[in-house]
C-alpha cells in the first residue's frame, strides 16, 4: 500500500506517504521535480514524522509538536552544494519506500557519499554510494543498516560490514538504544585443493603457490611477501598441485617489491607455470 499526497497523510495514524514539502526556500521554486518529491513516515503513537526531504538531500529528520531533530549521520557528506544539502539538486541522493504495512515500513535512502563540484561532476565512482534501509514500527522504533559500496564484491556480501543503529523516537526527540560497526568476517570458508605435487628439483627464486584458497592475498614463498590482488573479486579453483588463482584478464595481477625481485644474472631467466585458458585468443 502506497499512499501519496498531503490530505492523505493527515488521514493516517501510522504509514507512509509521498509528498512535496514547500518551505519557503529559493531554491525550491527552481527545483525540477514533481509533486511527490519528498516523503513522510507519519507515526501518531510518538506524536510525529519521519520526513526525508529534499532540503537534507533526503537525511531524515524526526518532527514533533516539541521540536525537530536530524537523526545521526553516520557516513559524512559532500557535495556541490551546502553542508545541509550536500547535493543541491539531488542528482546521487534518492529515497522510496519498501514496504508499507499497518505493523512496519521500509524506507531506502540511497545517496553518493561525496563527489566533486563541475561538469563533469569528479569522484562519481560505484564504490562510493551508500545504501541506508530504514524499517519503522508503531512502537516508535527505528532499525537502521547501512551499508557503503566496496571494490570487491565479497566485502559487499559480508554480513558484518554495515553499521546497524536502533533509534527510539518519542515527542522530545530521537534517542539511540544500539549501535554496532561495521567489521569483516574473520572466519572465511577456504577452498580445497587438489594433492601436492613435489618436491620441488630446485629451489626457485620467487615462488607463488596460490594454496592460499580463500581471501584476497597470494603469497611469495620465497621472500615472503604478500600481495593484494586487485579487482572486483578473487577467484580460487582447484589446481593441478593445491589451489589455483583465476586471473580475470582485466583486473588480476600479482607482484613484488622492486626490492625483493631477484637479480637476474648471465641475461637469462626461466619462468614455469600450469596455466588452463579460459577462452582461447
Amino acid at each position: 500500500m502506497l499512499i501519496s499526497g498531503a490530505v492523505s497523510g493527515g488521514q493516517l495514524n501510522f504509514g507512509a506517504y509521498y509528498t512535496s514539502l514547500d518551505k519557503g526556500q529559493a531554491w525550491e521554486s527552481r527545483s525540477r521535480t514533481g509533486q511527490f518529491a519528498d516523503l513522510t513516515v507519519k507515526i501518531s503513537n510518538a506524536g510525529g514524522s519521519l520526513v526525508f526531504w529534499r532540503g537534507n538531500s533526503y537525511l531524515p529528520y524526526w518532527k514533533t509538536g516539541k521540536g525537530q531533530w536530524n537523526l545521526p549521520v553516520i557516513v559524512l557528506r559532500s557535495g556541490d552544494g551546502t553542508e545541509v544539502m550536500p547535493d543541491k539538486a539531488n542528482v546521487y541522493s534518492h529515497v522510496e519506500i519498501i514496504k508499507n504495512t499497518p505493523l512496519s515500513v521500509v524506507i531506502h535512502w540511497r545517496y553518493l557519499a561525496s563527489f566533486k563540484p563541475g561538469n563533469p561532476n569528479g569522484g562519481l565512482s560505484p564504490d562510493n554510494f551508500v545504501d541506508e534501509l530504514f524499517t519503522i514500527t508503531q512502537d516508535e522504533r527505528v532499525a537502521r543498516v547501512v551499508k557503503k559500496g566496496t571494490a570487491a564484491i565479497d566485502d559487499w556480501k559480508d554480513p558484518l560490514n554495515q553499521v546497524t543503529q536502533v533509534l527510539q523516537l518519542n515527542a522530545t526527540g530521537v534517542f539511540q538504544v544500539s549501535r554496532s560497526s561495521a567489521r569483516h568476517t574473520t572466519v572465511k570458508s577456504r577452498l580445497e585443493g587438489n594433492p601436492l605435487k613435489g618436491p620441488s628439483k630446485v629451489t626457485p627464486a620467487l615462488w607463488f603457490k596460490f594454496d592460499e584458497g580463500t581471501g584476497n592475498l597470494a603469497h611469495e614463498s620465497i621472500t615472503g611477501t604478500s600481495t593484494l590482488v586487485p579487482g572486483d573479486k578473487t577467484l580460487w579453483k582447484r589446481g593441478i598441485s593445491g589451489t589455483a588463482l583465476e586471473f580475470d584478464g582485466y583486473h588480476t595481477s600479482v607482484s613484488i617489491p622492486a626490492d625483493k625481485a631477484p637479480v637476474v644474472s648471465g641475461g637469462s631467466l626461466t619462468l614455469e607455470a600450469w596455466f588452463a585458458l579460459g577462452a582461447y585468443p
